[in-house]
């Protein structure tokens, strides 16, 4: 091994040591003096090599090094890195790449990229992975606050689905090795959950979940590997939210506290690591009735306002456990305390930001309770304000839009109950009725509407008037249980969300006249029961031994026609 190669391969190992968390190997004295030797021996066949990792050497010092200290080793960095951009774009830092090509200091064959959209049409020419990890990044920050110009904000996410179609199309272009690969499947997994938020396709959940998954293994040894855990733990929970697969709550908890475990006081990530292991805690007490999983998750979500440098979504989770526990408790020091963050969280949030409406719905469900326990008329009137303002807010095809109506409905009933007043409960069924036709929505959410719609018309006006509201009722049941998740939960979704609902569907339309159809109802309602909690479909073991490839094609086209939900399509791999 020549002396060159020798000085290259320590100084690429003091940048690997840095990567694993090790700062003082790039700190060491000696570590200046071998870039020094390395850059005065290398020769033209080897220059490129030796400036690479020199500029990466400065770049770990100057990250290493306090914030407030005298920065030559960031000056060293830019300059030699601007060498490397004149050979090879990809092989510089996100961030400091995010800085050159938006300046005029890049050399003339590197992108000038004024827009994400340049971006993107570079990566469609050259494939370059550093620039597709930089558009993925800028789409991603972009998508979390969209303008109010609606047509402003259509461009923005025509932009993120091209960029998404682009990294599907580049992604597998990318050497297993290269130092960009995991960012990239990171940076690809965070745009399409970004879309998922948006538009509520499930595909793209599922696409979001795949690219997470395959990021783990090669971040494992990188400073963003806690980054990479959370978000596909945040991915899980919103799967779960969707569908009730209990498999995925519980993968989401495990992969938050591997997490937490590697995340160090101070780390950036750190607030956002909290605060997935608390959501998905607090739904495992739902799914449970643990109170000890309510406990941590709210001694969870304190560890994130603490750590966060804008709390304001911390505290909105938190008044929302917090009025969880009050509901179980009914301790008003809960209700006191989640009353007062739900207000610190609204005053803390821009009054056009997309996290917005949840706050309003976190804050109203709080007043609810104050009503029902004190009588408040005034905080009732104030929660059916907010949560009007809540639902105006949400974009028509939003997933969390059927919850937000479901709980304004549930607040103008309680109004209704106490002053009589028709217009309230007529708002309530029209709520109702629009959580339930959302199809973008959690079929359990949609469910639970649709009975409340179902049961409010029959007090108002008799049972044989709500036929109607029941039988879409019943039409939900098989995408409540539906077959991409097991049969336990299955078991669970059903005798909690649907027990008694055929009889009572088939009640009504007896009432109103229609027997044949109340029949229909129940055997409806029996045949999903025991096809889904029996799982009676087709045995494919003898197509399995015959034509492997041919079952396990049968086995995805029955998985994808038994969807939940469909929105969208998904542009394939």
């Amino acid at each position: 091994m020549s002396e060159v190669e020798r000085l290259v391969a320590a100084i690429d190992e003091r940048v690997r040591a840095f990567d694993r968390g090790d700062h003082a190997q790039v700190l060491d004295g000696n570590a200046l003096s071998e870039v020094d030797r390395l850059l005065r021996h290398a020769d033209e066949a080897t220059r490129f090599e030796a400036i690479r990792v020199a500029a990466w050497l400065h770049w770990c010092r100057y990250l290493a090094l306090p914030a407030d200290s005298e920065q030559p080793d960031l000056r060293a960095a830019i300059e030699l890195f601007m060498q490397v951009a004149l050979v090879d774009l990809r092989a510089l830092p996100g961030p400091l790449l995010r800085k050159l090509l938006h300046t005029d200091g890049v050399a003339d064959s590197a992108p000038k990229a004024k827009t994400v959209r340049d971006l993107i049409h570079h990566v469609r020419r050259t494939g370059d992975p550093a620039v597709l990890e930089e558009a993925l990044r800028q789409l991603v920050e972009a998508a979390g606050n969209l303008p109010d110009d609606p047509d402003s904000a259509a461009a923005l996410l025509a932009d993120l689905d091209e960029a998404i179609l682009v990294g599907k199309q580049t992604i597998g272009t990318i050497a297993n090795d290269h130092p960009y690969r995991s960012t990239v499947f990171d940076r690809l997994a965070s745009a399409i959950h970004a879309r998922y938020r948006r538009t509520g396709m499930t595909a793209d959940l599922d696409d979001a979940i795949t690219f997470g998954r395959e990021t783990l293994p090669a971040s494992m040894s990188t400073s963003s590997y806690v980054a990479h855990l959370s978000n596909l733990a945040g991915a899980l929970v919103h799967r779960y939210d969707l569908a009730g697969a209990g498999a995925d709550l519980d993968e989401a908890i495990a992969l938050s506290r591997q997490a937490v475990a590697n995340c160090p006081e101070g780390h950036p990530d750190s607030a956002a690591v909290w605060s997935v292991l608390s959501g998905a805690l607090c739904r495992r007490f739902q799914r449970d009735d643990d109170g000890a999983d309510l406990d941590e998750a709210i001694a969870t979500c304190r560890r994130a306002v603490a750590a966060a440098t804008d709390p304001a979504m911390h505290l909105a989770n938190l008044g929302g456990q917090l009025r969880l526990r009050h509901a179980l408790h009914r301790d008003d020091a809960d209700l006191d305390e989640a009353i007062d963050v739900g207000r610190r969280a609204l005053a803390g949030v821009a009054t056009n930001a997309p996290e917005r409406p949840g706050y309003l719905m976190n804050l109203a469900g709080a007043l609810r309770l104050r009503s029902t326990d004190a009588g408040d008329g005034a905080a009732l009137d104030e929660a059916i304000a907010l949560g009007r303002q809540a639902v105006a807010a949400t974009a028509a095809g939003s997933p969390d839009l059927a919850n937000r109506l479901t709980l304004l409905g549930t607040i103008l009933r309680d109004r209704y109950e106490k002053s009589g007043d028709d217009a309230d409960i007529d708002e309530a069924v029209r709520d109702w009725s629009a959580a339930r036709a959302s199809v973008t929505a959690p079929a359990a959410m949609r469910l639970r509407a649709a009975k409340l719609a179902a049961r409010a018309v029959t007090e108002q006006d008799g049972l044989s008037a709500a036929a109607g509201a029941y039988g879409a009722a019943v039409g939900l049941l098989p995408l409540l249980a539906w077959r991409g998740i097991g049969p336990d939960d299955q078991q669970l979704l059903i005798e909690s969300h649907a027990a008694g609902l055929a009889c009572d569907a088939a009640a009504s339309a007896a009432a109103a006249g229609s027997v044949s159809v109340g029949v229909e109802l129940l055997e409806q309602g029996r045949a999903v029961a025991w096809s889904q909690l029996l799982d009676l479909r087709g045995d494919l073991s003898s197509v399995h031994r015959a034509a492997p490839d041919l079952a396990e094609r049968l086995v995805a086209c029955r998985r994808a026609l038994e969807q939940p939900y469909h929105t969208g399509r998904s542009e394939g791999f």
